[in-house]
């Protein structure tokens, strides 16, 4: 876990689903980020994988995670499309 004022990062696990049987439970974990400052605060919350716990066995399966996937391309998209309105030299048409 990293802990800051401003930023705080921390794998959390929910809370067990049993099996009717009671032979193994489920838990599913995630990462939470959080950025926050004077007024605004940012977290994201990410699902990383699923904890199986069978008797004295522990076996973790990672989720794949399609969303964060798109998230981050529309982000590198963003951040590319201000940076090149940026360098973009703007041309000025003065009118006839």
């Amino acid at each position: 876990m990293l802990k800051n004022k401003r930023l705080y990062i921390s794998l959390v696990e929910g809370s067990a689903i049993e099996s009717p049987t009671g032979d193994f439970q489920v838990n599913p974990q995630s990462r939470v980020v959080q950025l926050s400052g004077s007024g605004w605060g940012w977290v994201w919350n990410q699902p990383i994988g699923v904890v199986i716990r069978q008797k004295d066995e522990e076996h973790r399966i990672p989720v794949f995670n399609f969303t964060r996937i798109i998230t981050l391309l529309l982000y590198g998209v963003s951040i590319f499309l201000v940076v090149l309105g940026l360098l973009k030299p703007r041309s000025i048409q003065r009118g006839a």
